[in-house]
């Protein structure tokens, strides 16, 4: 057998073939890959079904309690809550129009900033956010725990 030398193996020498071997390696003819099967019952309507069809659909089949996560407000929903609820959805999460509010927020604030103008989402209303986000966050509580661990 033949041997060249290999620099990714060091320069130490292999046989020609062993290596012609692995680049050439036979995966097979593309036309011999699985194919997908049929659906097991025609599709009624080949383009897709609205998000509420889906959800329709999910709660008519699938016991629950189920979880719905909407793309972009109750409006991309095509049904109330109360119709979600009574399919068996319990959960319903919406993680992009928070997002979206929060950066619509700050583009309005670092705007308003940079005209020399007061943040037109607060109002002056500075004092009143504050005491709502110590409200929700609970910071009586935490100032508490720090008070009995760390200020001994």
């Amino acid at each position: 057998m033949e041997k060249y030398r290999c620099r990714r193996h060091h320069g130490r020498s292999r046989p020609r073939g062993i290596v012609r071997s692995v680049a050439t390696r036979d995966h097979g003819d593309p036309g011999d890959a699985p194919t997908i099967p049929p659906p097991l019952t025609e599709i009624a309507d080949p383009a897709r079904p609205s998000a509420a069809e889906e959800a329709r659909t999910i709660g008519e089949r699938i016991e629950g309690p189920l979880f719905y996560f909407m793309l972009a407000g109750t409006a991309s929903m095509g049904m109330t809550l109360a119709e979600l609820g009574q399919l068996g959805y319990r959960i319903v999460c919406d993680a992009t129009t928070p997002l979206l509010a929060r950066q619509k927020a700050l583009r309005l604030c670092y705007e308003a900033l940079a005209q020399g103008l007061p943040d037109p989402t607060l109002a002056g209303a500075y004092k009143e956010e504050d005491r709502l986000i110590h409200q929700t966050i609970e910071l009586e509580k935490l100032l508490a725990v720090e008070r009995r661990t760390v200020e001994r």
